[in-house]
């Protein structure tokens, strides 16, 4: 299977998370004084980790078996734990502000490595004998 739709597709979900990690305060300020569920933004946050986990997963590793380059998985990855701060419950001991920046930095850097990956993939086709 083709890993560049699926780099595509995980790109986008790591930029819908940035547009989310961004957006949700701007949101959350401009309605001041609105209740907030943080239940159901515990949920928001699952959910969009049951998406973007296997698709990231899948294309990166299968781009790196083509291409041999681990450092790409090793990004990802690093973006995707980043990425799951919320849902492990860090946001509590560091703060909103600093998990939020380092959440943001896991969405660029999951996107950096998919571009990565796709970037690769015509080395990959000129390197076959």
């Amino acid at each position: 299977m083709p890993t560049c739709p699926l780099d595509k597709l995980g790109s986008a979900l790591s930029g819908l998370c940035l547009l989310h990690c961004l957006a949700g305060p701007l949101v959350l300020g401009l309605a001041a004084g609105a209740a907030v569920d943080h239940h159901a933004l515990h949920g928001l946050h699952a959910g969009m980790a049951l998406m973007v986990v296997p698709v990231s997963g899948w294309a990166l590793i299968a781009g790196v078996c083509r291409h041999r380059r681990g450092v790409v998985l090793v990004a990802g990855v690093a973006g995707l734990a980043l990425m799951l701060m919320p849902i492990a419950g860090l946001e509590a001991r560091l703060g909103h502000g600093p998990a939020l920046t380092l959440t943001a930095l896991g969405s660029v850097l999951l996107m950096a490595a998919h571009q990565w990956n796709m970037c690769l993939r015509p080395l990959e086709a000129d390197s076959r004998p």
